[in-house]
């Protein structure tokens, strides 16, 4: 397996190919967008024009794209990876997406003898930068020995949790973790800066407490939020094909999309400490 193809050279990608690159493989890549495509063509990338092209060099092929109508183009359009992919080579959807999505892809990978791994990223773009990144996989554990190379070049930690769509499951539910964990942690910050409290102290303190969290350690990464909303709409539609409610996550979707609380840049600012809430 010493080809690999990345689609999508994005915030996750691009580091992604450039960890591969640095450990010898044969990388072939490609992207929307010309500027990574010269960038990592310095760095020995092959490029190429589509996900079918991209393919038909790889005997891995990951896909990191932002949508699950992204996903199923980049496996089935007419320029997809399938048109191009030899019997026994696999794919692996490194996004976040819905795990019926997953299934059924794996599905059509199947009946072109192709195999499908869902393996859905945590820890976030500076893991991908350091490889460090943690990989929740599901499919075929045969198939998930093969690819070890590819998590072993890229990340740091990577767990077989069950057969397909399983990754994505587990993904949604430490996404479900991460939001409710930062929507804590503004109304938490909001409510100690309306009390003049010290924010950068106060948080120092809370880190070494029962309070903390990942994001609370993290709280100088914190960027906006546009991938909440996805994540909890995914997991709420899970429930729902239960049958189960969780009415704090529907919680969390509704905070999310309050303006107020979508701009966590306004946490980071340290040691500024953060905007008040109204």
């Amino acid at each position: 397996m010493d080809r690999i193809g990345v689609i999508g050279l994005g915030r996750m990608g691009k580091p992604i190919a450039e960890r591969l690159l640095a450990a010898g493989f044969e990388v072939t890549g490609t992207d929307l967008q010309l500027e990574p495509l010269e960038e990592l063509k310095a760095k020995g990338l092959r490029t190429a024009p589509c996900g079918r092209a991209v393919a038909r060099h790889s005997d891995i092929i990951a896909i990191s794209v932002g949508f699950d109508e992204e996903v199923k183009d980049v496996v089935l359009g007419s320029d997809g990876i399938l048109r191009g992919a030899e019997p026994g080579s696999v794919i692996l959807i490194l996004s976040t997406t819905s795990p019926g999505t997953v299934i059924d892809l794996a599905e059509e990978a199947r009946k072109h003898g192709v195999h499908l791994l869902d393996a859905p990223m945590c820890r976030g773009e500076k893991a991908a930068a350091d490889g460090t990144i943690l990989y929740l996989v599901g499919g075929d554990r045969k198939v998930f020995e093969r690819c070890r190379p590819f998590f072993a070049a890229t990340g740091k930690d990577y767990y077989l949790v069950g057969r397909a769509g399983a990754g994505e499951v587990a993904k949604c539910i430490n996404n479900l973790l991460l939001w409710a964990a930062k929507v804590s942690n503004f109304e938490g910050l909001s409510l100690a800066s309306l009390y003049g409290l010290d924010i950068p102290v106060l948080r120092q303190a809370l880190i070494q407490s029962s309070g903390n969290n990942w994001s609370l350690e993290n709280l100088q990464n914190f960027s906006t939020m546009p991938w909440a909303e996805k994540d909890m709409k995914i997991v709420l539609s899970m429930a729902k094909e239960k049958g189960i409610s969780l009415p704090l996550c529907d919680l969390v979707k509704q905070l999310v999309e309050d303006p107020r609380v979508r701009d966590l840049n306004s946490m980071g600012k340290l040691p500024g400490g953060i905007k008040a809430v109204e």
